[in-house]
Formats: structure tokens, sequence, C-alpha cells
């Protein structure tokens, strides 16, 4: 078998055969891959730990004709924090989930792993849990070149100057009054938040503070709901959570 070695996020896992666990990495090296932790419910197991979502963690892989199989991992971190505070837990998940359905299989992509990296880090903290979430998102969104100019309607290109705006993902973007009617996906939002993840979205880091960072979050879930054409329920339970603790 051939052998590689990996630092990886864990994304996701499901139970398999007896005592196993397949997991979804998202790796610097080999992008979004599956594995095998062979024996990873086992009582005792050493890939126990290191085999749950959001860990991350340097895996050593070996390859068959079919599989991939951890043979051993060495934890870079737990994440703690995230897993003490639910709203944290459930920002964590969300950006899990958005790596999960948005980065195909074994594509490498070393920057947008960094950036999942450096969200999380800073998810860990004591700031605004909505931040890092509104950040990796819009990049992503930038990344993919699907950031929208939130100044002018994306159907007839002239600048909207009234506040709140009506937004659309079918319609790629911003919609002016007149147009608003034929986009039934249409919701409304304030320009400041328009702004404010397209701002976000320029940075090389999360910023210290962000208004409106719910909204924001609210925003980039519906729009890339639609960009993507898939539920998200994790990013769904964040808004939820982060909404309820900013009551």
């Amino acid at each position: 078998m051939a052998e590689s070695t990996v630092t990886a996020i864990v994304l996701r896992r499901t139970d398999a055969g007896e005592s196993d666990r397949r997991l979804v990495l998202f790796t610097r090296e080999q992008g979004k891959i599956d594995v095998i932790a062979k024996g990873a419910r086992k009582g005792g197991s050493r890939l126990a730990g290191v085999s749950e979502p959001l860990m991350v963690a340097q895996f050593q892989l070996a390859s068959g004709r079919v599989r991939r199989f951890v043979t051993q991992a060495q934890p870079m971190s737990s994440l703690p924090a995230l897993r003490n505070d639910y709203v944290r837990l459930v920002c964590g998940l969300a950006l899990m989930e958005l790596v999960t359905v948005q980065m195909p299989y074994e594509a490498v992509h070393p920057e947008v792993f960094d950036s999942l990296s450096l969200a999380l880090s800073v998810l860990g903290g004591d700031g605004d849990p909505a931040v890092p979430l509104v950040w990796f998102a819009a990049r992503m969104l930038a990344s993919e070149g699907q950031m929208p100019d939130w100044k002018k309607c994306s159907v007839s290109g002239r600048a909207i100057k009234t506040t709140p705006v009506w937004y659309s993902p079918a319609a790629g973007g911003a919609v002016g009054e007149d147009e608003q009617d034929r986009y039934p996906d249409r919701r409304r939002a304030t320009s400041e938040s328009l702004m404010g993840i397209a701002r976000t979205a320029e940075l090389e880091r999360p910023p210290e503070k962000l208004k409106r960072s719910t909204e924001c979050c609210s925003v980039l879930f519906r729009y890339w709901q639609g960009v993507l054409d898939s539920p998200l329920p994790a990013w769904e339970k964040a808004i939820q959570a982060l909404s309820s603790d900013g009551e």
C-alpha cells in the first residue's frame, strides 16, 4: 500500500462496519478525501478521539486499490473552546458543512485549508462567533467569483440607493424594486449588512468586530443555499443560536 501523511480537519464521521469509522477529511495536501479509521469505535482505540468532527491532526494514510485507511494520527488541536460553547460549536459545524458541500473531492486548495484553519482558530477565541463564519463564507464566495456588486441591481445594472435592499440568489445579487417581483426567492437585507459582507471578503483575516454580523450570516446562508442548490441545516442552526444569543 502507498503511504502518505496529511494535515487535516475532520469534516464528518459516520459508522462503518462493526467498529470502524468513515471520515471525510479536508486536507491541505490532497483536498477533501474519504478515509476509513479501522477500529475507531472500539474502547481504548487511539483513533477514537481524533476521528471526531472539528479535530485538527496529522494523519498517516495507507492507500489500497479502492480506499484509504488511517494507520496513525497525531492530534494538533481539538478546539476545546468550541466544544464547550454551544453557539461556537454550531458555528464551527456550519463551517464544516460549507466545505463538505462546496469543495469537490481531491481538489487541492491549500489557501482554503489555511482560511478554514484561521476561521476555526478565531472562532475558538472570545470574540463574536458570527464574524469568522461571515469572513470564511464571504471569502469563499469571492474566490468562486460569486460575490455580487451589492450596490447595483444584478438585472438592470442600475445603482440601488434605497435600504433595505432586495437580494436574490437566483438573480445573482441585489435586485431593484422594479425587478424584485420576478424572483420568488428574494429577501430583504440592510445595505449595511451587504456592504459589510463585501468588505469582509477583502480582508486577510476575520475582523475584530462586524456590525450586523448575525444578519450578514443570514444573508450568506440564503445566498450559499441558492448557489449550491442544497440545504444547509448546520448553518441554519448556527443562525438560530446566534439570534437567540443576541436577544
